[in-house]
């Protein structure tokens, strides 16, 4: 993967993966142009990890969000499980945008 784009190449490998897992600095943004990339165009589910400085061990509860309209029940499923494996809380969000009047 040296000589491709890095968004390609990870995209890429993504097609003989069941998930994708990238980290991001805060110097690039709040989840970095490849995680972005990566996540619009992979074939399989992606997840976009951006560690707080200093922070050591899991995390204090997995956060989902969540379409109304299309619920995803295997990324639902996925993070369920990611947070009984470390023993934290999982909250489900979901935002939208009022309609006007």
């Amino acid at each position: 993967m040296a000589d491709e784009h890095a968004p390609g190449g990870i995209t890429a490998a993504g097609t003989s993966a069941d998930l994708l897992v990238l980290g991001s600095s805060a110097a690039h943004g709040p989840l970095g142009s490849v995680g972005l990339a990566v996540a619009a165009y992979a074939p399989c589910p992606v997840v976009l990890v951006r560690a707080a400085p200093g922070a050591t061990g899991p995390p204090h509860e997995v956060v989902m969000g969540v379409d109304a309209h299309d619920p995803a029940e295997t990324v639902l499923d996925f993070a369920r499980q990611t947070a009984l494996r470390w023993g934290v809380p999982l909250r489900v969000v979901h935002a939208w945008t009022p309609s006007a009047r």
